[in-house]
């Protein structure tokens, strides 16, 4: 499954790459095999100031809706702007769970790309939303 996830990602193994999931364990030592040398297994949680210089995150399953919700949110913070998710949804095969993590933090879908063939996986080039002054901060800078 990893071979599959890693061509989904169009990964090379330059790439910085964060894993977290149920499977982490298994597709760590696959990336090491593979010549992924930097790549690191996030499970307890990241430090509050890291941020953004991932390439790839892959998200491992099984999942459960909670679990697949929990992972991508501890791992979200990790992955630099147009970088790109990769997700094993399982028997989920829903994307609006990963969608909804994404805009509640601040991110959107570049394009997003499936792969049924071992469950369901599915790969996301995410990005970073713009962000809009609101309507009051213009009103102050304008006085």
């Amino acid at each position: 499954m990893v071979d599959r996830m890693l061509h989904l990602a169009g990964a090379l193994p330059t790439w910085r790459v964060s894993v977290v999931g149920p499977a982490s364990a298994a597709t760590m030592i696959a990336l090491c095999r593979k010549g992924f040398d930097r790549a690191l297994s996030i499970q307890g949680g990241v430090c509050p100031g890291a941020e953004g210089d991932c390439d790839l995150l892959l998200i491992t399953g099984p999942n459960t809706a909670q679990g697949l919700s929990t992972s991508v949110h501890l791992g979200l913070g990790l992955l630099r702007d147009g970088g790109v998710l990769v997700a094993h949804e399982g028997e989920l095969k829903d994307d609006s769970l990963i969608s909804a993590v994404l805009r509640a933090s601040g991110r959107e879908v570049g394009w997003c790309v499936h792969d049924m063939a071992e469950g369901c996986l599915v790969a996301f080039q995410v990005l970073r939303t713009p962000v809009v002054p609101s309507v009051a901060a213009q009103a102050i800078r304008a006085a």
